[in-house]
C-alpha cells in the first residue's frame, strides 16, 4: 500500500469511521461494562432503601409526634386531677414554674402598709411584677463590680412560660437545692 493509503486508513481509524474497527471490543471492555451494569443495579436497590428509609423515618416522627402530645396532654390531666388531692400534710405537690410567690410580697406588704391596705397591695406588686416577667420586652440587669469596675450583665430571660410541674415537697429539701 502506499503511503497516501495507510495516512487515510490511520485518519478513518482515528475519527471512528472504519467499519471493521468500531465494533471490535476486547474482553476488558466487556467485563468493565459488566461491573458498570452490576454497580448501577446495586446504586438503583440503594436508593430504593434511602427512599424505604426516609418514608419509615418520616412515618416514626409523625407517631412521635402524636405519643409526645399524647403524653402532655396524659401528664396535664394527672396534675389537673391531683392537684385537689393534695393538702400541706402530702410530700407531693403541684409547684407552678415561672410563676412568683406571693408570700415575699404578702411579708413586706404587711410591714410597710396599714392592715387593710396590705393584702391588695401586695396582690398588686405581685401581679405587676408577673407580667413583667411573662413580658418579652422587659430586660432586668444586674450591676456588679469586677475588678473595681461597675459592670452591668443582663439576665436575658426573655420569654418565660408558665407550667405546672409535680414537686417533691420534704423538710429536708433546701430552698437552693436544684433536682
Amino acid at each position: 500500500m502506499s503511503t497516501e493509503v495507510q495516512l487515510r486508513r490511520n485518519i478513518t481509524i482515528k475519527e471512528g469511521k472504519f467499519p471493521e474497527q468500531k465494533h471490535v471490543e476486547s474482553d476488558d471492555d466487556f467485563n468493565v461494562h459488566k461491573q458498570i451494569e452490576v454497580l448501577v443495579r446495586k446504586l438503583e436497590e440503594k436508593a430504593g432503601e434511602i427512599e424505604d428509609l426516609e418514608a419509615l423515618n418520616r412515618t416514626l416522627m409523625v407517631k412521635e409526634r402524636r405519643s409526645n402530645l399524647e403524653l402532655q396532654e396524659a401528664r396535664k390531666e394527672l396534675i389537673d386531677g391531683l392537684q385537689q388531692c393534695f393538702n400541706s400534710a402530702t410530700k407531693i405537690g403541684v409547684k407552678r414554674m415561672g410563676e412568683l410567690d406571693q408570700k415575699p410580697f404578702r411579708n413586706i406588704c404587711v410591714q410597710k402598709f396599714p392592715a387593710e391596705d396590705w393584702n391588695m397591695e401586695s396582690v398588686k406588686l405581685c401581679s405587676l411584677w408577673q407580667e413583667n416577667i411573662k413580658s418579652s420586652d422587659w430586660h432586668p440587669f444586674r450591676k456588679t463590680l469586677i475588678n473595681g469596675d461597675l459592670q452591668v450583665c443582663s439576665q436575658s430571660l426573655k420569654f418565660v412560660y408558665i407550667s405546672s410541674l409535680l414537686w417533691p415537697y420534704s423538710p429536708t429539701m433546701k430552698k437552693g437545692h436544684k433536682k
